[in-house]
């Protein structure tokens, strides 16, 4: 059973607007633009319908300021994610999410596979401990969480998207992490085959989707 109350935790998702920023550019190249985007709307719908089922708070971490009030991002509040690079726009996030509540997750928005199993387990750590990974397969991780403040400077100086980004943002934390399971944070086609194989045991109606879409879309290519 979780011991926090909902409003205690906030879970932010970095998120892109299609059509204002380019989106899922490795996967475009492999299925091609619009399908890259059908996947990228099926994944979101997924995070979102998981988020609705955990105690907390959700915000969307959007891109871009003028996307802030869009149609796209309604299910929860938006929060702009500043300049800067990735590390940049994590530490102004996970900062100021920390003044309001008193446990922060940061979380891509590329795994669909995500269940409130995950979430509910990472909430359970930071109960006990200062810092979360949910790491991910190719060395970076789908999601951070945290309880502790962090400085800017520990965010600096890391080589992101790399098969070391995880080492080196834990070897600058302050205290040792705890770890979820491993997922598959899709970047490519033979990704999407991964995902499939990671999803929980019962999904959810939108996982049910996205994997009838990856289904077909392989099957259309065949």
């Amino acid at each position: 059973m979780l011991k926090d109350d909902k409003c205690e935790i906030a879970v932010a998702v970095f998120v892109k607007t299609p059509g204002l920023t380019p989106l899922k550019t490795r996967l475009a190249r492999d299925i091609g633009n619009t399908k890259s985007i059908d996947f990228y709307l099926l994944s979101l719908k997924c995070i979102s319908q998981t988020l609705k089922e955990c105690n907390i708070t959700p915000y969307w971490a959007v891109a871009e300021m003028d996307a802030l009030n869009s149609s796209l991002w309604k299910d929860f509040q938006t929060i702009h994610v500043g300049e800067g690079d990735l590390g940049q726009i994590q530490s102004q996030i996970y900062n100021k999410l920390l003044k309001k509540h008193k446990r922060v997750i940061l979380l891509g928005s590329d795994t669909p596979q995500i269940s409130k199993t995950n979430i509910d387990k990472a909430i359970n750590i930071l109960i006990d401990s200062e810092f979360v990974f949910g790491p991910a397969f190719d060395g970076g991780y789908y999601l951070f969480g945290g309880r502790a403040p962090i400085s800017n400077k520990t965010w600096q100086n890391i080589n992101w998207s790399t098969n070391t980004t995880l080492k080196e943002l834990q070897s600058k934390l302050s205290y040792q992490p705890k770890y979820l399971q491993y997922l598959t944070d899709v970047d490519s086609k033979q990704d999407l085959h991964k995902i499939i194989k990671e999803m929980p045991s019962q999904k959810s109606v939108f996982q049910n989707e996205i994997c009838d879409w990856i289904h077909s879309m392989v099957n259309a290519r065949n």
